[in-house]
């Protein structure tokens, strides 16, 4: 017998993991799924020995995952045989991990292992909805269909995530160029015009005195500037590892103005497409929904999710059950609804995750061309005040008594 160690996810949604002794991998999946719990990975190496490893020495980015997704279902649809699929991938790797992660991916194909199993054994860092999208692919004979369905997922969060952080460039660095700005100028511009406004008399302007006391303190304290918001977020941190203060903290930045909205809409737009590319892929409801509560990130919709998830087991509709929790918008509630009664709910959520998506990208330009005169008025104020501030100072020098 041989022990082994595997992480899965139990008939309630919720992550398990532990060791259990089989004589092989088989007995062992069969074991684990007689007691309702779905396999992710494992491993015949010591708890906690795969996860560290793999993650460490052969993850892959989000676009290296897209990519390797992408050109496998466009190999697999031409027709070429698995093994050769990954040969060809490994051959075309540009990187290390890539080329290591097709290979072993081979290896584990030629060991009598599916692409599932492999997947969930070599690469944990894929997910469950990767793991399970293959794993119904290869069951219903579709396995390139679900490798184009997974792409297109992966290729639609990717463009989120890509629209967010380039609209956010020039916002950001203009912030950013700012704060060298003013920091240049209370480091030393200010102290060079203190040195001769000192040394010409005691009449100095008000705003003057009181900005050069500003450019003391500053040079003085500029390393508490950069320490404090390092520290504030090493707290947070800290503070974040017990479940109940992440909640806490998850609670609050819901209820930000417009960020915990936009938040909210991101994770239900996530959500929703997760729902909708494993139902039209063929995974059931339930484990759908133990997949997405799997790949949630805040909290209390976690929470939500795991609460749905029980009480549709019971048969409860899902539409009644969201309806009752304040994260789901009317909106997703009555699609939800129309897709129970239609009996479409895939196509239903894949819907509604397009039209958060446009939402989300209207909100997102619309509140960055706000933020951008926003930050020009606010640093041209604040650099015009200073200049302002020597300019009185320079203006009555004749008035300053020697």
């Amino acid at each position: 017998m041989r022990k082994f160690f595997y992480e899965g996810v139990d008939l309630q949604g919720r992550r398990v993991r532990g060791t259990e002794e089989a004589s092989d991998r088989e007995s062992l999946l069969v074991s684990l799924t007689a007691r309702g719990v779905h396999v992710l990975r494992w491993s015949d190496g010591p708890a906690g020995r795969l996860g560290l490893s793999l993650v460490r020495t052969s993850r892959l980015s989000a676009r290296q995952r897209l990519e390797f997704i992408s050109e496998l279902a466009h190999l697999v649809r031409s027709g070429v045989p698995l093994d050769r699929c990954l040969q060809i991938l490994a051959d075309a790797a540009t990187t290390d991990r890539v080329r290591r992660l097709a290979l072993s991916l081979r290896e584990g194909l030629r060991g009598g292992q599916s692409l599932s199993e492999a997947v969930a054994q070599k690469a944990p860092e894929f997910g469950e909805l990767t793991v399970s999208m293959i794993r119904v692919g290869e069951a219903g004979g579709v396995l390139d269909d679900s490798l184009e369905k997974l792409a297109g997922f992966l290729a639609r969060t990717a463009e989120i995530k890509r629209f967010i952080l380039s609209s956010s460039i020039y916002p950001v660095a203009l912030l950013f160029v700012g704060i060298a700005s003013v920091a240049s100028i209370l480091g030393f511009v200010i102290p060079k015009f203190a040195v001769i406004l000192e040394d010409l008399g005691p009449n100095i302007p008000t705003a003057t005195r009181a900005l050069i006391a500003v450019s003391g303190a500053f040079r003085a304290f500029w390393w508490l500037l950069v320490l404090l918001p390092l520290c504030l977020v090493l707290v947070l941190v800290a503070y974040a590892r017990k479940p109940q203060n992440r909640r806490r903290l998850h609670a609050v930045f819901l209820k930000l103005p417009f960020l915990g909205r936009l938040t909210l809409e991101v994770e239900l737009a996530r959500l929703t497409r997760t729902l909708g590319t494993l139902l039209q892929s063929g995974v059931p409801l339930l484990k759908s929904l133990a997949i997405a509560q799997a790949v949630a990130r805040n909290v209390l919709l976690k929470e939500a999710l795991q609460e749905i998830y029980e009480k549709v087991q019971q048969g409860m509709a899902m539409s009644l059950l969201m309806r009752a929790s304040p994260l789901f918008p009317p909106m997703v509630v009555h699609m939800t609804s129309i897709g129970e009664e239609t009996g479409d709910l895939g196509r239903i959520f894949t819907s509604v995750a397009d039209n958060l998506e446009k939402e989300i990208q209207a909100k997102t330009k619309a509140a960055l061309a706000l933020l951008e005169p926003v930050v020009i008025v606010f640093m041209g104020i604040l650099i015009g005040g200073m200049v302002i501030s020597m300019l009185l100072a320079i203006f009555g020098i004749h008035e300053i008594s020697f």
